[in-house]
């Protein structure tokens, strides 16, 4: 993190995950960064299904998947 800025993980730490993602190929962030995009589909539609549970149209996986 940027000076000044909190952090809850410790500097060692902080230190090693830096280290990591500079040895990391593109090939490998990227399919980091589609893991995560993934993950939090998901949890945007399990918040939608929880938000309408009974009024909410039938959804299918994908459902919030950009078409770009």
């Amino acid at each position: 993190m940027g000076a000044g800025q909190p952090s809850d993980t410790r500097p060692e730490i902080e230190a090693l995950l830096i280290a990591r993602y500079r040895e990391m190929s593109p090939s490998e962030k990227l399919e980091c960064v589609r893991a995560l995009t993934r993950a939090v589909q998901e949890l945007a539609l399990l918040d939608v299904r929880r938000r309408w549970q009974d009024d909410a149209p039938a959804f299918t996986p994908g459902f919030v998947t950009p078409s770009c």
